[in-house]
């Protein structure tokens, strides 16, 4: 865990075929890419959306703790990193946390402070798969 992280309880999800493909289909991803059994990375989104903690529903994790107001939190940033390809019915645990925030004052956004999320996701046998992360920013503020 990074220096001053507070972390959420492991989320236990699999990769569901039904799942990937509704994903695919949303996103208006090529069907060829599903039919050759890959998930794209970001399908971890969903594992994250559905059986982990969230801003819109933080649950009793430590974005619940922050109190922020998800309505004027803004998306900064989400990158994902791949240490083998996701495939379906990979069973994964996935282990939110939450990074120290930064305070910083923006010439249109006003006072904010900066939250960052990584994920880290396991296979059974407890190898990284894959690491996710995320910035938003909380607006508190008046333009300065």
């Amino acid at each position: 865990m990074a220096d001053g992280a507070q972390a959420a309880a492991p989320f236990p999800f699999e990769i569901e075929r039904g799942k990937v493909r509704e994903f695919i289909r949303a996103t208006h991803g090529a069907e060829a890419t599903y039919a050759e059994g890959h998930v794209p990375p970001t399908f971890l989104a969903v594992a994250s959306g559905w059986w982990g903690p969230s801003w819109e529903e933080p649950g009793d994790s430590p974005l619940a703790a922050v109190g922020v107001d998800a309505g004027n939190l803004l998306h900064l940033e989400e990158r994902y990193e791949l240490h083998r390809p996701l495939r379906v019915g990979d069973r994964l645990t996935g282990h939110l946390e939450l990074l120290d925030p930064e305070e910083k004052v923006g010439r249109r956004a006003g006072r904010m402070t900066i939250y960052t999320t990584r994920t880290v996701f396991r296979d059974e046998q407890g190898a990284v798969v894959a690491e996710a992360r995320q910035v938003v920013a909380h607006v508190t503020g008046q333009p300065g």
